[in-house]
Formats: structure tokens, C-alpha cells, sequence
């Protein structure tokens, strides 16, 4: 099992009336009346951790709802694997995300047509794997010897004036809501250090502002902290929510350092000493063939109602027809 240490920050923005944001540590999500200002660390060794940060959007009771019910399925999901049940991440990402939205749509209906919802990135570690889904724009990020990675791809679209989130959870048209880009699977090792974090953060802070903290000779939560007090000194006109986790000891870890050893060739990394870092084709596949299934079901179903209808029709008796033609 991996031992770790873990930071969460949660705060409303400087120029914010509530904080829409929210986040998941461990077991539980953050309660309203703390979100406005919100610390929690926390050591596991537990076999799975959790962590999730989500950025809800559309204002007070549309946006903080919406990014309580995602967390809360995600909630869900964690506790149902708590009976022995095997982490398969490609089902556990599909039922989430599908699960997730639909619950987002039905709270949010009769604000249909409106960008309301909310973003997510999440992390679960998995003894000695991290695997990351993320939709929206919140990031997960991975430090790791001096060098910062992103894990996550932002879905957004730049128009001239403005941006646009093109997949949030609460988007009616969820035939492409995740994609095999944003869900991946890495081998931890000791002394990784993975961000999770809404845009309160990296709207303020580039990648190398994150890196030079993160690589700053001072204790990890110390580093946390720094990210928080730097997107205050720059305005913090949005809220946050911001999730540190370090790798004390990953799982396994004999076992993986002699498998780095017989792969020093370049099999645990690319030419540019970048991690191992897997997108999931087959999840890709997975939910091509999902999108295709919902309406191959309604052709079959007229076409099977016509089939019985046809069938009811040449099945009527000789002579109610030529009663009906007699009348």
C-alpha cells in the first residue's frame, strides 16, 4: 500500500460572494459552511486514495450544487469498492462520468441550455498506480525529479473575447464528455508529489511558477501553502480548490525499482526522461462503441414495432375485413 501526505485547500476568491468550488480528500467532500475557508492534511496508507477537486459554475445553489453531487457519486463509487471489489479504472471512469452527469442534467434541467455544472479533476491511487480522469478545465499535475507534468487536458475553446468550456458535467450532449486524453494511468514513485487544482490557481500561476515552488527547499506543506498565498498576492479574483499529495513510499516499491533497473533503457520513460504516462485507447474504444449504442437501440426498437404492427395487421381475420368493407 502507498504511504502518503496529503494537503487540501479550499478558499472563496477575493472578489466572490460564496465559493462555488469544492474538493475530495480521502472520504469526504467539503460541507458548505466551510467551503468559504477550508484546511485539511491527512497521512494514509491505505491500498486506494481519493482526491478530487471540482470547479462548479452558474452562481450561489446552481454551481457549489452541482460540484457537491459529482463529488458525492464519486463518493459513492470509492465506497462500493471498499467490499474487495478489483479497481477496473476504465469501468469505474464510464459508470462515474455517465452516473455523474446524468445526475447533473436532472438537478440543472430547468436550467437547460445554460453553462451550468461543473469541472473535475480526480486522482485515485491504487497501490502502486495513479489513475486521473478530468473533464472541464481542472488540472492534475505531477512533480517529479525537479520537472513538472500535466496529466490532464484542458477542454476548452478560445474565441476572441472570451473562452468556453467544451465538456463540463452538466452538458446535455454527453456522447463526447471524456475522452482517452484525460483518462491515464502512471506508476508512482517515492517522493512524487501530484497538484490537483480548479483555475483559481493556473489562471494566475503558469506551469513554471508551479514547478519553482514545487521544487523550493522547504517542507511540502510549506510548498502548498506558498501556491494559496501567491494566487492571493496576484488578485485571487476567482475561489479555489487546491490538493497536494506526496508519495512517502508507493507500493511495492523493491519490486518497482528493480523493474526501473532492468528497463533503464528507456522502457519506464521517453527519450525526454518524461514519466510513463498511459492514455487509455482502450477506454477511447470503449466509449466510441458506448455512444453508438443508445441509438442503435431506438432503430431497433421501431423496427420491431413495425415488424408487429405488420404482423397484427396481416394477422386479421378474413371476415372482419370484409365486414370492415361492408361498413
Amino acid at each position: 500500500m502507498a504511504r502518503s501526505i496529503a494537503l487540501a485547500l479550499l478558499q472563496k476568491g477575493l472578489v466572490r460572494k460564496n465559493n462555488d468550488d469544492n474538493l475530495y480528500i480521502l472520504d469526504a467532500w467539503v460541507l458548505s459552511d466551510e467551503r468559504n475557508a477550508f484546511e485539511r492534511s491527512a497521512a494514509s496508507e491505505e491500498p486506494m486514495q481519493f482526491y478530487a477537486v471540482a470547479d462548479g459554475m452558474g452562481g450561489h445553489e446552481v454551481g457549489d450544487l452541482a460540484a457537491e453531487t459529482v463529488l458525492a457519486i464519486f463518493d459513492r463509487h470509492r465506497r462500493r469498492l471498499q467490499g474487495g471489489s478489483r479497481f477496473e479504472f476504465l469501468d469505474f471512469a464510464r459508470d462515474f462520468v455517465d452516473q455523474a452527469n446524468n445526475a447533473v442534467c436532472q438537478l440543472l434541467e430547468r436550467y437547460k441550455g445554460l453553462m451550468v455544472g461543473t469541472t473535475l479533476a480526480a486522482l485515485m491511487i491504487d497501490r502502486e498506480t495513479a489513475y486521473t480522469i478530468s473533464v472541464g478545465n481542472s488540472r492534475v499535475y505531477l512533480f517529479r525529479d525537479s520537472r513538472l507534468y500535466s496529466l490532464t487536458q484542458d477542454h476548452v475553446e478560445y474565441l476572441p473575447d472570451q473562452r468556453r468550456l467544451t465538456r463540463y458535467f452538466g452538458i446535455a450532449d454527453d456522447t463526447a464528455l471524456v475522452g482517452a486524453e484525460n483518462l491515464t494511468r502512471t506508476a508512482i514513485q517515492r517522493g512524487d508529489i501530484f497538484l490537483l487544482t480548479t483555475d483559481g490557481i493556473t489562471d494566475l500561476l503558469s506551469d513554471d511558477v508551479l514547478a519553482e515552488q514545487l521544487g523550493a527547499p522547504a517542507a511540502f506543506v510549506q510548498k502548498i501553502h506558498q501556491l494559496q498565498n501567491l494566487a492571493f498576492k496576484a488578485g485571487a479574483p476567482d475561489n479555489l480548490a487546491l490538493i497536494g499529495i506526496r508519495i512517502l513510499d508507493p507500493a511495492g516499491h523493491e519490486r518497482a525499482e528493480r523493474k526501473t533497473a532492468r528497463n533503464r533503457k528507456g522502457h519506464s520513460a521517453d527519450k525526454q526522461g518524461r514519466p510513463a504516462i498511459r492514455q487509455d485507447e482502450m477506454m477511447s474504444d470503449q466509449l466510441k462503441q458506448h455512444r453508438w449504442i443508445r441509438p442503435v437501440l431506438i432503430f431497433l426498437f421501431f423496427v420491431l414495432l413495425g415488424i408487429l404492427v405488420g404482423k397484427l395487421f396481416f394477422s386479421i381475420p378474413t371476415w372482419l375485413i370484409n365486414l370492415l368493407r361492408g361498413s
